[in-house]
């Protein structure tokens, strides 16, 4: 072989050993269970989250008038709690639109499985009976809850941010993301999620709410343990450093 081919054979695992990632042959053509994969956990929910993020933002802009002409801080903070959500909903539609390369990735239908219901859960129980009230807010627990909402949705598009390309519904792996605030949680935009959920349940709940997102929660966790498994056995020494510095997965001092 000539030294061309040597040095780029060396280039090339060096590459692969910075990227903790073994070369492998990818095949360029799509099969009939890719594409119906990519439909179902990038396409369709990509579609879904963009048709939610616009009526949330379309709704925020709507209230502009009444927000300006009543600036008081409840309806300040609300309106930009839904114009923020709204953002961080659409951005990620754009996000699991766009076709990404993947460098590891879990193929089982049951990965797929709770991913998708773990977040579309208490989307789709808008659309049944809510059942008896459990809790009935008061006015300060309602406004607590708005204010826990609103740092919720701030700290999803703050994650979001950090993510960039990298976010995905089921468990994939292109980079180790450390930045932002993954420095203080390994999985923020689980716990900006656990905040929203909560600060909602503040203001009242109802028993179809609260089966909802204590099933979520589950199943949240459920996925922070299959992501992280993935994680560490794609960049193995990466990932271990990360979990030293970073101690807390879901909640800051418990878990």
């Amino acid at each position: 072989r000539s030294r061309a081919d040597l040095r780029a054979d060396r280039v090339q695992l060096l590459e692969a050993e910075l990227n903790q990632e073994c070369p492998k042959h990818r095949s360029s053509r799509s099969s009939g269970g890719d594409v119906a994969r990519r439909v179902l956990v990038s396409v369709a929910p990509a579609v879904i989250l963009g048709c939610l993020g616009f009526a949330q933002i379309s709704d925020a802009l709507g209230s502009l008038t009444y927000v300006t002409s009543n600036p008081s801080w409840p309806i300040v903070i609300q309106f930009a709690r839904e114009l923020t959500y709204g953002a961080f909903v659409l951005a990620a539609a754009v996000v699991l639109w766009k076709k990404r390369i993947v460098r590891a990735r879990d193929a089982r239908w049951k990965a797929a499985a709770v991913s998708l219901t773990g977040s579309f859960l208490l989307v789709g129980a808008r659309f049944v009976p809510a059942g008896p009230v459990v809790w009935s807010g008061s006015l300060r627990t309602s406004a607590i809850g708005l204010l826990v909402t609103a740092v919720g949705s701030i700290l999803a598009l703050a994650a979001l941010s950090s993510l960039k390309w990298n976010f995905s519904i089921i468990p994939e792996v292109r980079l180790l993301v450390v930045s932002g605030p993954y420095r203080w949680l390994r999985h923020p935009m689980y716990f900006a999620e656990l905040l929203m959920i909560v600060g909602l349940a503040l203001g009242g709940l109802r028993i179809v709410y609260l089966v909802g997102a204590l099933c979520v929660l589950g199943l949240q966790i459920y996925r922070i343990r299959l992501e992280e498994q993935l994680l560490s056995s794609t960049f193995p020494k990466a990932h271990q450093e990360f979990v030293t510095r970073t101690r807390f997965r879901l909640i800051p001092f418990v878990w």
